[in-house]
């Protein structure tokens, strides 16, 4: 008499055909092909959860760069700014912090360009100004200081003063 072990590979079968539900046709119906689809599925599924990393990734760091871009700096120098200046942010929280909140971002920018300035010898970055467009202030000619305002202004201003000054 011939040992087919059948109790145990019905049971397996039936659990191949039922992680196949689902799939079209044979498929899911018969074992043969439910299992060649299943292996395939799986290894796109193991191949694709690390390409979603990969995907991610390259997505966060187009959204830093034109963030970066608009605040006049390559991506590659702003990340080298934060590695100078000791920041651990990952491109995760960069590229949020980007999108979502644009003040935040330039302070993170402007943290790594003055680290950027102390580490190669050039000059330390000026502050950005703000997008929202104001009236320029109206220029005024100052009038001349008279002799009175400016002998005022050598004086000290309180007698403690006058005697520290001596």
């Amino acid at each position: 008499m011939r040992v087919t072990n059948a109790p145990a590979s019905r049971k397996r079968r039936r659990r191949w055909l039922k992680s196949a539900k689902g799939f079209w046709l044979r498929r899911s119906k018969l074992y043969r092909y439910a299992k060649d689809a299943l292996d395939h599925g799986r290894q796109y599924a193991y191949r694709d959860r690390r390409n979603k990393k990969r995907t991610f990734r390259g997505l966060w760091n187009v959204r830093i760069n034109a963030a970066c871009k608009a605040a006049d700096i390559s991506y590659s120098r702003f990340i080298e700014g934060l590695k100078a200046a000791k920041v651990e942010i990952n491109r995760k929280l960069l590229a949020d912090i980007a999108a979502q909140d644009e003040a935040a971002f330039l302070e993170i920018i402007n943290l790594a360009k003055t680290a950027l300035a102390e580490k190669g010898g050039q000059p330390a970055p000026a502050k950005p100004a703000s997008k929202t467009k104001s009236k320029p202030e109206p220029v005024t000619k100052e009038k001349p200081a008279t002799d009175e305002e400016s002998a005022a202004e050598e004086e000290p201003a309180t007698e403690e003063e006058a005697k520290d000054g001596e």
